[in-house]
Order: structure tokens, then C-alpha cells, then sequence
């Protein structure tokens, strides 16, 4: 017998068992019977966890009180109708400069993904595509109705509709070097809030 052959044998005989992939909807259910209060609190949780700040509120009026609240040193950005007039700037900023300068990004997602806290984001929202990296802080509102379980079911939701740019967001930005020295903020959000809406 070759060397050739006697490792491949000791290889073949290493091999672990085969195991089934894991079913995606065992943690919540299948489709048609999901418990959503388990699905927001999964989602919740993992947001959290992640470094980032869930509040759940019964109308988008109390996202405008938590803004006007808070003290920024910067200009506000929101394309969400009904709540893009004072104090936020009256045209979405176009150039990268301009976009870095930007204190709070405030946006509607379509969807959220139970199983690891992420929401969706797309040129659906009238967001330029580098904004949501260029902001200091950003928050994102998101009817509880809209949060699935896996991201399974997240790009069946998706589908094949043509978008311009899209992607998923888990948490604030956060990069580490090798010396563990921990950055928020480099390659994205320093902040990110997410307000569930009730209804």
C-alpha cells in the first residue's frame, strides 16, 4: 500500500457522521403558525446584544419627541413621510461631505430577521446609497408586523424585485485590530435605535 493511499484511507476513516441541516423554522414555527411575540423578542434580543437600542412605541409621534429630546450638534436626515419637516433638513444631503456631516439618519424598513436582529434597507427608502455608512447616528422604524423568522424567509420576502442597492443592518458599526482595541463607528453608525412600532 502507497503512502498515498494510507492517508487517504486514515482520512476517509476520520470522517465524521453526516448530519441533517437544521430545520429553520424549529425555533419559531413554520409559517402559518409563528408565534410573534416570540419573534420580537428574539429580534429585540439580538439587536440588544449586538450594541444596539430597541424601543417599542404605539405611533411614529413619539419618535419625533425622542429627536427633539435629544441634543445633536450636527443636520437631521429623514425619509419618512410625515416626519421629514423641522428639525430636519429639507433635501436629502447628495454629496459624500455632506452625508458625513449628517448627525441622525432616520428611515422606515420593510422587514427585520428574528434570527439574528438585522433589518433591511434599499433604495426604496430615497436613501443614498452611502449615507447610512457616512452618518453619525441612525434610527429606523419598523411596524413589529413586518419581523419574519430566518433569513430564509427574509429573501423569500425579497424576491427577485430589481433594487439599486440593498442590504442588511444588525447593529452599530464595530472593528476590532489585533491589539483588541474595539472602534464604534468606522465603517458605519456610531448608534443605531430602532423603534418598533405597536401596531
Amino acid at each position: 500500500m502507497s503512502d498515498r493511499t494510507d492517508i487517504l484511507n486514515r482520512v476517509r476513516a476520520a470522517r465524521p457522521e453526516a448530519v441533517e441541516c437544521p430545520d429553520p423554522t424549529a425555533e419559531f414555527g413554520s409559517d402559518s403558525e409563528i408565534d410573534r411575540s416570540r419573534l420580537i423578542t428574539a429580534w429585540s434580543e439580538h439587536v440588544r446584544s449586538a450594541g444596539g437600542v430597541v424601543h417599542a412605541v404605539p405611533d411614529a409621534g413619539h419618535v419625533k419627541e425622542w429627536v427633539r429630546a435629544r441634543t445633536w450638534s450636527g443636520p437631521l436626515v429623514s425619509t419618512v413621510q410625515g416626519l421629514n419637516d423641522d428639525p430636519f433638513l429639507p433635501d436629502i444631503p447628495t454629496t459624500t461631505d455632506a452625508m458625513d456631516k449628517t448627525d441622525l439618519l432616520l428611515v422606515e424598513s420593510t422587514l427585520a430577521v428574528a434570527e439574528n436582529g438585522a433589518v433591511w434597507m434599499s433604495d426604496e427608502t430615497g436613501v443614498p446609497r452611502a449615507l447610512p455608512f457616512l452618518c453619525r447616528e441612525m434610527a429606523v422604524i419598523l411596524p413589529a408586523s413586518r419581523i419574519v423568522s430566518t433569513m430564509h424567509e427574509a429573501y423569500r420576502k425579497i424576491g427577485s424585485k430589481p433594487v439599486g442597492w440593498g442590504l442588511f443592518i444588525g447593529a452599530p458599526s464595530k472593528t476590532a485590530d489585533i491589539e483588541q482595541s474595539l472602534v464604534v463607528g468606522a465603517h458605519g453608525p456610531e448608534a443605531l435605535t430602532l423603534f418598533l412600532l405597536d401596531k
